[in-house]
């Protein structure tokens, strides 16, 4: 067993995962349009890679983290068969598929994020940034050969924007932006491939543009902003020259993008959803102010006829869902409360999916109930306490160390993105980015701090 186990290149198994991601989301995204909704390419591959990256890392892992992860695997797996079982008591097999990809595609994330950690420390495994960025690269070539094809689905049936051949808008916009930091943070390094990286940054800022949601688009504008900050720290304790260049560059590429806001599909929809109009680069040099004039009256009479569009779709009806789902959970009775109410809805007996809110912390809690939230957010909580920890303890290096920040900007924008638009943290297709770079950061903090560590131990004994 140890021999077989040794053969096994787990780095290499992870990346080719990686790598492949775009590929297993267009191909799960034609067959649930096409043919079959409840089992596809996707759940099967993920669900796979979840059981044997979970199998692997209890078989490698050190003694003592091999016991807690068995404690929680076994905890989680009895959640399961607790809550399959309560769902199968109550309705037999009716809906009974879509409620174990519900609840698998939920706790895929936290799954592997456990498995991971140890696989990393044993093999000591790095994924490079650049491949993360060649499946960003993926990501975002298809919504552009699809759009320039005119074959992309639409994001909204009202709005504008087209994401590809992708199924679900808001999962593609959490892995833009949990990987464009990474691309960043690769364009900031001088890394190799600089060519690549400038065609995946022009197909991201294409991509966040064309699918027509305002997430994406503002999770951009702030990393815009934080690599500016960087530049400037770095340009007082780094290579000046060097910093001043690529903070010119990013503030140009921003200024580009916000310029062409008002022309694309998402600057469509926030002129559309907020009842506001973005002001435009006007061409005409030989024209008098009356087109000016009329634009302005115009624009007044919009704002007459909807005063209060400005407050309209701010998280676009994810109101309704949240208020229609709770009173179900308030409705259910004590078993749903602690074990969710499920991902499925009878009416008549007939089995319907669930609409999720898509506000992924909700819809945990009330899906999964508040065991199921608990023992979701364990392995979460605990890391976090961790990196919390790092950085308060290495402040100092930790605010002019590129890598950190950019990392720590990724996590960020998920935790705020899994709330306003969801499809975050119950989507298997962002969970492996976001557990990659948890691990990443959580790995170059530990060695930041273990370097401060052994420095102080040095001047220790130097005295």
């Amino acid at each position: 067993m140890k021999l077989k186990l040794d053969k096994i290149n787990m780095k290499n198994i992870i990346i080719i995962y990686i790598l492949v991601h775009p590929i297993i989301d267009v191909i799960t995204s034609l067959l649930v349009r096409n043919v079959n909704e409840i089992l596809t390419l996707g759940i099967v591959v993920r669900t796979l890679f979840m059981l044997g990256v979970a199998t692997y890392s209890l078989i490698v892992s050190e003694k003592k983290y091999r016991i807690k992860s068995f404690i929680y695997y076994a905890l989680l797996l009895a959640y399961m068969l607790a809550f399959l079982g309560i769902k199968f008591s109550k309705h037999g097999t009716e809906g009974i598929l879509t409620q174990i990809k519900g609840i698998v595609k939920t706790f895929y994330l936290p799954i592997i994020l456990v498995a991971l950690i140890p696989i990393f420390k044993k093999d000591n495994i790095k994924v490079d940034n650049k491949i993360l960025i060649y499946s960003l690269l993926g990501y975002t070539a298809v919504i552009f050969l699809a759009r320039i094809c005119g074959v992309g689905y639409r994001t909204y049936p009202d709005k504008e924007g087209t994401f590809g051949l992708f199924f679900a808008a808001n999962e593609i916009g959490a892995i833009l932006a949990s990987v464009s930091p990474i691309l960043v943070l690769s364009l900031l390094n001088g890394e190799k491939g600089k060519v690549i990286n400038f065609i995946t940054l022009f197909l991201y800022i294409f991509a966040i543009l064309e699918m027509g949601t305002k997430a994406p688009f503002f999770g951009a504008l702030i990393l815009a902003v934080i690599s500016f900050i960087i530049c400037v720290i770095r340009f007082f304790v780094a290579d000046k020259k060097t910093y001043l260049k690529k903070g010119i560059v990013i503030i140009c590429i921003t200024l580009i993008s916000i310029m062409a806001l008002p022309y694309s599909p998402v600057g469509k929809n926030i002129e559309k959803t907020n009842g506001v109009t973005l002001p435009k680069i006007s061409f005409s040099f030989n024209k008098n102010n009356n087109n000016s004039n009329e634009e302005k009256h115009e624009e007044e009479h919009k704002e007459e006829e909807e005063p209060d569009k400005k407050l309209d779709s701010l998280i676009s009806g994810r109101d309704d869902y949240l208020r229609d789902n709770m009173e179900r959970y308030k409705a259910s009775n004590i078993l749903n409360k602690i074990f969710g109410i499920g991902y499925v809805v009878y009416d008549y007996e007939n089995p319907i999916d669930l609409k999720l809110i898509e506000m992924d912390y909700f819809d945990i809690a009330i899906c999964d109930g508040v065991l199921g939230f608990i023992l979701y957010f364990i392995p979460f909580v605990i890391i976090a306490v961790c990196i919390l920890k790092y950085i308060v303890l290495n402040i100092k290096k930790v605010i002019i160390n590129q890598d950190v920040l950019l990392m720590f900007y990724s996590l960020v924008i998920c935790v705020a993105v899994a709330l306003l638009a969801g499809h975050v943290l119950n989507a298997p297709a962002s969970g492996i980015f976001i557990a990659i770079i948890t691990i990443e950061l959580f790995m170059k903090l530990k060695e930041i701090n273990e370097d401060r560590l052994n420095h102080k131990l040095s001047e220790e004994n130097m005295k």
